[in-house]
């Protein structure tokens, strides 16, 4: 069976390359105007941000024709005049994620050679029409005829698996490296594999997937069916098959396993054994808890929204990312940690950036972005850089050197969340504050931006106890308030009372300090000028919060 490989694959390295010089020059870290990338949709046709309909059309009809030639190679290595193969794919609007194989009849006895190209033709007219007609399963069963192969295609509705894509891929071949990697991988497992002369055995094989890739192989099941003389090899024939039938599934999203179930046989006279497919399904895994689910498909979506962007073009993929801004990028980082980020942090399991990211959307991503900014730039910007890369390549991709380093930023962003935040970091942390509250109060920007220090911004649970909320984000939206600097003396000036009667305190009396101080205040948060209609005075206020602080901690 022959491969389909790419004539080329440099574009994973030249990308990584132009994100790394965005993230040098920093325009990963701060927030730009989305323009037209960042829009609902082209002309209002609900397309994804940054996806034309030219650019879509033109993706469809490349992974129609990928398809079509790849199922054609699929058939074309089953001889056997009964045959029937079944395709089962999550359709969206073009893209098809294939989600499982099945094959009957391939022990018949072989029929008439059939026409291999035109098998691919009437399987690139179907792919070009019946897909794009609604979203579901789409099941395609190729029939084995004495002359040639019918297609029949079903459609049915289904819930939609965590795999499945909403945007055609733009290949015109399967990578070459992908193909390669695959056949060597899988011929130094079945290598140890051998059938009993005149013999039958079943195996079951994994192939483990992130993405495009296949990160590795293992055998899961060898079972003698009917015994035999001495063991032989099997053919290298039957590693091509496999990888044959496997490749499709390589264009679904996220880590999963694809198991392929194989029917191995001895012939009197060869001198190898040989065998075929039986099946292969989608093996995933467990779906994250209720709570993380909307936050782990939105994560889903702009991974495949990055990826499709940066293999669509190098240059114009480089440049999309960097537009997303830091808010948008910390999704994509918190999504991808939470979902493989685990073995990189020696205490995952109780971790305090589990229990952070857990939290899901603006939640994770918001938490994650003030931890990273404890640390030092250098050390921020390598951080970007590696899980990145990760994200974008695999965990293969990393040296060793590149793993232990990502793995010691991961054990110190979980210490720094602990340990009490030093000036630089909180300087960090306010300037942070500040643009966040312009994003969340767009009415309030231009005023920021013209008042400086006369309008600060708040945060209602000091930045000083940061490290007693350790998988909470100091600048969350309900932690930060705009204030005028009157307004904010008077705030100190009680926190100042309360740090004398609590020098340390646990993270209690704090929560019961902000209640009592937010009590006196809150009709000034939010507010650029006078408050009408407040009838105490803010030396009043002061007063009473005082008190409330004396009651609540006698000293």
């Amino acid at each position: 069976m022959s491969s389909h490989p790419a004539s080329a694959a440099p574009w994973r390295v030249s990308a990584l390359l132009w994100l790394w010089l965005w993230l040098w020059l920093g325009a990963l870290g701060c927030a730009t105007a989305q323009g037209g990338a960042g829009g609902s949709g082209v002309g209002g046709t609900g397309l994804p941000p940054g996806v034309s309909e030219a650019e879509l059309e033109a993706a469809t009809v490349a992974e129609a024709s990928l398809l079509a030639a790849q199922l054609s190679t699929v058939a074309d290595a089953v001889h056997s005049r009964d045959a029937r193969l079944s395709f089962s794919f999550w359709n969206q609007h073009g893209a098809l994620t294939l989600i499982g194989f099945s094959a009957q009849g391939l022990d018949a006895p072989a029929g008439h050679p059939v026409d291999g190209a035109e098998t691919q033709r009437t399987l690139a007219t179907v792919f070009s029409r019946y897909p794009r007609r609604h979203a579901g399963v789409a099941t395609l069963t190729l029939q084995r005829t004495p002359s040639r192969w019918t297609v029949d295609y079903v459609a049915s509705a289904a819930l939609r698996h965590p795999e499945a894509r909403a945007l055609p891929r733009h290949l015109r071949d399967f990578p070459a490296d992908t193909v390669r990697s695959s056949i060597d991988g899988l011929g130094q497992l079945l290598a140890a594999v051998q059938v009993p002369t005149g013999g039958e055995a079943q195996a079951e094989v994994e192939a483990l997937l992130e993405d495009g890739r296949v990160e590795g192989w293992r055998l899961r099941l060898f079972r003698l069916t009917r015994g035999g003389g001495p063991p032989r090899a099997l053919s290298p024939e039957l590693t091509r098959q496999v990888v044959q039938v496997l490749l499709p599934f390589t264009l679904g999203l996220g880590p999963r396993t694809v198991r392929l179930r194989l029917m191995l046989v001895h012939a009197s006279g060869q001198a190898q054994a040989e065998g075929w497919v039986e099946s292969a399904e989608v093996v995933r895994p467990p779906p994250p808890p209720e709570t993380q689910a909307a936050f782990v498909a939105e994560y889903r979506a702009m991974h495949e929204l990055i990826l499709w962007r940066w293999g669509h073009e190098v240059k114009e993929g480089a440049r999309w990312v960097a537009q997303r801004g830091a808010e948008e990028l910390a999704l994509w980082y918190a999504g991808g940690i939470l979902l493989k980020g685990g073995g990189y942090l020696a205490r995952w399991s109780g971790s305090v950036m589990r229990r952070a990211l857990g939290r899901g959307g603006e939640a994770a991503a918001g938490w994650l972005r003030t931890a990273l900014a404890r640390l030092p730039g250098d050390k921020k910007r390598e951080f970007e850089r590696l899980w990145a890369k990760v994200e974008l390549e695999g965990e293969r991709a990393l040296t060793t050197e590149e793993r232990t380093a990502l793995r010691g930023l991961m054990e110190r962003v979980e210490q720094l969340v602990q340990t009490r935040l030093d000036d630089t970091s909180k300087k960090k942390l306010r300037a942070e504050a500040r643009s966040a509250y312009a994003r969340l109060r767009p009415e309030f920007e231009a005023l920021l931006k013209e008042s400086g220090p006369t309008l600060p911004i708040h945060h209602r649970r000091p930045l000083e106890y940061a490290h007693l909320f350790p998988d909470e984000d100091i600048n969350a939206a309900e932690n930060i308030a705009m204030v005028r600097d009157v307004v904010h003396r008077h705030i100190n000036r009680a926190w100042d009372r309360f740090r004398q009667l609590r020098p340390a305190p646990t993270s209690q009396e704090v929560e019961a300090a902000m209640n009592a101080i937010d009590a006196q205040f809150k009709p000034w948060y939010h507010h650029a000028s006078d408050v009408p209609g407040v009838t105490k005075t803010l030396s009043s206020a002061e007063e009473l919060a005082l008190r409330s602080l004396e009651r609540l901690f006698p000293s």
